[in-house]
């Protein structure tokens, strides 16, 4: 393999954010032909060193040769485009410049969603894998997060703070620009799947009529584990697996499939769709109030308003509550 010139070759990041909706459109372009998805799905690479999902043992010497081999075989004679999804790239604004140092030719795919029905993603995931105790309501976990103590809940507030995207995007529009990065937004994404997957074609030079030779099969749903402790351990095992073993390997290769296999068929007996979520009409607000300085930040980014921007408009947060369908208790 000459590194260079496969450095030069085309390559796709869907960069961020986490709970956006990144695993149906990774699984839905990399059904493509011409499109090489990596295995897994979010490699890791240019993540920071020391970073808990970065250890050294996945890439070891030669790291980017290994990085290289990660990206399935084409199934077109056509000229083809690597893709990989590591959402937690998205904030950090220096990885930015590093993948465009490394691959001079790469495009950047960000997905955005409403923050607030976004953290509520992320609660629902946290409760689906025992990640917090069953009674924790989405109200007392926005207010860990706005009343943060990093002694008591270290990292959490990262959770609440990833919502504000204007803070994290002037680093990847200042290093690509407009014409290589491309913002879709999860509602017209969860909508219309097919439009948007289109339009990503177009944005990366292929025939986005195409679109008709791939597959949409929705991942990643919101679930209730009837099983938390099983579903931890699961996940839990599948974290260290992915540390141990070697990205580029037949090991990795098989373990996806498995993975697969078994997610198939373990999810709908351990899991039920997810309940209402219900939260006080205090900690709403806060969040409201929390999120509401980040629409301002995208006029002077040069991008169109979020789809959301309405919601915040006004002190009344009644079209905010529609979008979001939770339950609002009274204090």
């Amino acid at each position: 393999m000459n590194v260079s010139e496969s450095c030069k070759e085309p390559i796709l990041f869907i960069v961020g954010v986490p709970k956006a909706g990144t695993t149906s459109l990774f699984s839905h372009l990399a059904s493509h032909p011409q499109i090489r998805g990596s295995i897994p799905k979010e490699p890791h690479y240019f993540l920071p060193a020391g970073h808990y999902l970065n250890p050294p043992l996945q890439y070891g010497n030669d790291p980017l040769v290994k990085y290289l081999k990660i990206f399935q075989q084409s199934s077109s004679s056509m000229p083809s485009i690597k893709l990989e999804g590591t959402t937690e790239y998205f904030r950090f604004p220096e990885i930015a410049k590093n993948i465009n140092s490394t691959f001079p030719n790469s495009k950047i795919l960000i997905s955005l969603r409403e923050p607030i029905s976004r953290l509520i993603s992320w609660y629902q995931m946290g409760m689906y894998y025992g990640w917090a105790p069953s009674s924790l309501s989405f109200g007392d976990f926005a207010e860990e997060m706005l009343n943060w103590n990093e002694q008591k809940h270290p990292g959490t507030r990262l959770l609440l703070e990833e919502g504000n995207y204007s803070r994290y995007l002037p680093e990847w529009l200042q290093t690509f620009g407009t014409d290589r990065i491309k913002v879709i937004w999860f509602d017209d994404f969860k909508n219309d799947a097919r439009t948007v997957v289109s339009e990503i074609l177009g944005f990366i030079g292929l025939d986005s009529t195409s679109v008709d030779l791939m597959s949409f099969e929705k991942k990643n749903e919101a679930r209730h584990s009837r099983s938390p402790k099983s579903t931890a351990f699961l996940r839990n095992l599948a974290i260290e697996a992915d540390k141990r073993i070697p990205v580029n390997s037949i090991r990795m290769w098989v373990l996806q499939r498995i993975r697969r296999i078994i997610s198939s068929v373990l999810r709908p007996v351990l899991s039920a769709p997810a309940p209402p979520v219900c939260i006080r009409q205090s900690s709403l607000q806060r969040l409201y109030e929390f999120y509401k300085e980040d629409i301002n930040g995208y006029e002077a980014l040069g991008i169109a308003e979020p789809p959301w921007a309405s919601f915040y408009s006004t002190s009344d947060v009644s079209e905010l509550l529609n979008h979001l369908k939770v339950k609002v208790t009274q204090d």
